[in-house]
């Protein structure tokens, strides 16, 4: 397969536009089978009485709109059937080579702490007999670069430089226990 993650923006967009078309389809079919279940479910005198009308006036009966919504749901599957194994493919082979290529790969590399962690671990290094308590305040009193350490009415927390840097203070106990386990084990 050739390089996909560098493709052009338009092939792009029209993977897109596939992969919206089996999602639209998958709906689709959903909405046919529940229409045919309704359908079948009517007695089959009022099945009968049932009347749609075709654009040019032509009436048609619930049994024929049955038939038709059948065979529709048929072509629908055939298209999925048909599409769905090459998108797979074309998903999983750009998700490949993303990895391979480093690209939209962000955050800290594998095995390295956060900051707050970082901090724990050295004053615990210093003072292994340190509580939850004072290492709190110990980071309190010089909390990592972008961080802000907040006791308020909403309770203890840091606060990162990112929404999803923030540590509560429960997740802020766990990090010492494990800091603490790391030290001896």
């Amino acid at each position: 397969m050739a390089d996909v993650v560098n493709g052009t923006p338009e092939f792009m967009d029209g993977f897109n536009v596939l992969k919206s078309a089996l999602t639209q389809m998958r709906m689709r079919i959903k909405a046919l089978e529940e229409d045919i279940k309704h359908l079948a479910a009517l007695p089959p005198k009022q099945r009968r009485a049932v009347r749609y009308y075709d654009e040019d006036g032509t009436p048609i009966d619930a049994n024929f709109l049955i038939e038709a919504k059948a065979a529709a749901i048929a072509k629908g599957k055939e298209f999925i059937d048909r599409h769905t194994e090459p998108v797979w493919a074309f998903d999983t082979e750009i998700a490949r080579q993303l990895v391979l290529s480093g690209k939209f790969i962000t955050g800290r590399k594998l095995g390295t702490g956060s900051p707050i962690r970082k901090c724990i671990a050295k004053h615990l290094r210093k003072t292994p007999s340190m509580t939850n308590e004072s290492l709190w305040d110990a980071v309190k009193e010089n909390p990592p670069n972008g961080f802000t350490v907040c006791d308020n009415r909403a309770g203890k927390y840091i606060e990162g430089p990112a929404k999803f840097h923030n540590m509560n203070f429960e997740r802020f106990c766990n990090v010492c226990a494990e800091e603490r386990k790391a030290l001896k084990g």
